[in-house]
């Protein structure tokens, strides 16, 4: 019997802000070692994800979203409208990643 294709859960194990801006943007870390980039801006959303930072910024395009027409959200914001598939820490780490 077929089972319908469903998007494995990536588990994000840290994430930082890093634009105190618009746009919001965010990198981070997955569990299995790969590179977390989200970025929202006028009301779209858009998550990366790659090998390494430079390839989820640009080849790693993986969901995209249009939320409304804002320029920026928070990290709560983003969590409540996070796919379900994406796993996000419960808090940003303030510390830099690299």
């Amino acid at each position: 019997m077929a089972t319908p294709n469903k998007p494995l859960t990536v588990i994000v194990s840290r994430i930082v802000n890093i634009s105190l801006a618009a746009p919001s943007q965010w990198e981070g870390v997955t569990s299995d070692n790969r590179r977390v980039y989200i970025r929202y801006r006028h009301g779209s959303l858009r998550i990366g994800i790659g090998q390494t930072q430079d390839e989820a910024v640009t080849d790693g395009t993986t969901y995209t979203a249009q939320l409304g027409d804002g320029y920026g959200m928070t990290y709560a914001e983003l969590r409540s409208v996070a796919p379900e598939w994406l796993q996000l820490p419960e808090e940003e780490d303030l510390d830099l990643l690299w």
